[in-house]
């Protein structure tokens, strides 16, 4: 019978991108439970979609090249000589949602 590692190892193989620890912890889990092969396969499918969707997120974030955001009080108002600064902060006020459209 193939032990833990082996196991993570051939579903890495399969395309898994699940990280050792949580595979690891979900099988500590599965067998004290004792869980049928419907709900380990739910499980296992929920870690993956997260750990892909963990994984997809760093990526675009790096991909993105945001750098990081000031909040709007540390905002070098003088720099931008085009910014229209009352428009923005009526803007921020977000009253023209209550409005609604306006057509």
């Amino acid at each position: 019978m193939p032990n833990d590692d082996d196991l993570n190892e051939r579903l890495r193989r399969l395309g898994f991108r699940l990280p050792r620890d949580a595979f690891a912890a979900l099988l500590t889990h599965l067998h004290k439970s004792r869980v049928g092969p419907t709900e380990t396969l739910e499980q296992l499918a929920e870690l993956e979609e997260r750990a892909r969707d963990t994984v997809n997120l760093a990526r675009r974030t790096r991909a993105a090249c945001l750098g990081t955001c000031k909040p709007l009080d540390r905002f070098d108002w003088a720099h931008p000589r085009a910014i229209d600064r009352p428009l923005i902060e009526r803007l921020l006020t977000l009253d023209f949602v209550e409005r609604g459209p306006t057509c």
